[in-house]
Parts: C-alpha cells; structure tokens; sequence
C-alpha cells in the first residue's frame, strides 16, 4: 500500500509542476510517454498479441482514457495535486 502511494506521488509531483509551465496537449505526451517507459518494462515480458476484437475494445478504451487524462491535467493545474489526485 504504502509502495502505491509512492508510485502516485511519483506521478503527482512532476505532472503539477509541468501542468503549470505547459500546455495541456505538451503535459499529456509527457506523462504519456514516462507511462510507455514505466509499462513496456514488464509488459515486454507476458505479451500476447490480442485477437481483432480485443483491439478494438483496447483503441477505445485508450481514446477514452486520454478524454480522461485532459480532464485530469485541466484540474490538477488549477487545483493543488492533493485535492485531485484522490480521484
């Protein structure tokens, strides 16, 4: 548990500071891409190339997940990260 909260405010602290200094689209990519980083360490491991339909299903949920992820930055640039981030 206490490993998880280290992990989110490894997260919250530099996407705070960011979401300040850059634009929105510039603050996605970033915290995108340190996400790519993190995964495709473990990831590389137990892939398994997914069936047709569960790529589709996986391009949804990832367009979603971006919708989301703005909304994300948009809030924790106007309010402090430990008022956001529990949501």
């Amino acid at each position: 548990m206490l490993l998880a909260a280290l992990f989110i405010a490894w997260e919250a602290i530099p996407l705070k500071k960011l979401s300040n200094q850059e634009q929105p689209i510039r603050t996605l990519v970033v915290n995108n891409s340190m996400g790519v980083l993190i995964s495709r360490t473990v990831a590389v491991i137990f892939r398994v190339a997914p069936l047709m339909e569960h790529r589709l299903l996986l391009a949804g949920t990832g367009a979603s997940i971006v919708l989301i992820q703005s909304c994300f930055i948009q809030a924790i640039s106007r309010m402090d990260a430990s008022v956001v981030k529990p949501f």
